[in-house]
């Protein structure tokens, strides 16, 4: 059975780098072929609270992004259907 505590592992440099790069924009294909969410998932439980705070703020970015790319499907995909 898995343990809820949070992580008292150190956090790698990959990670740091991770959770440091918000600006790189998201994408629905992104998160499924790199199953990076599952691993920023984890470190929201992370026993370092600025890591939390960096992993929480990148989910949050995440959904942001994810959001507008939706949108702007929609948006395209509703402007061509009226152009036929």
């Amino acid at each position: 059975m898995r343990s809820s505590a949070p992580s008292r592992a150190p956090l790698s440099p990959v990670a740091c780098t991770v959770l440091r790069r918000e600006r790189r924009p998201c994408t629905r294909s992104l998160l499924e072929t790199t199953n990076i969410g599952l691993t920023v998932g984890k470190l929201r439980k992370h026993a370092d609270e600025e890591v939390q705070t960096l992993a929480h703020r990148l989910v949050v970015t995440w959904k942001r992004q994810l959001a507008e790319h939706r949108q702007q499907v929609k948006t395209v995909a509703s402007s061509s259907m009226g152009r036929r």
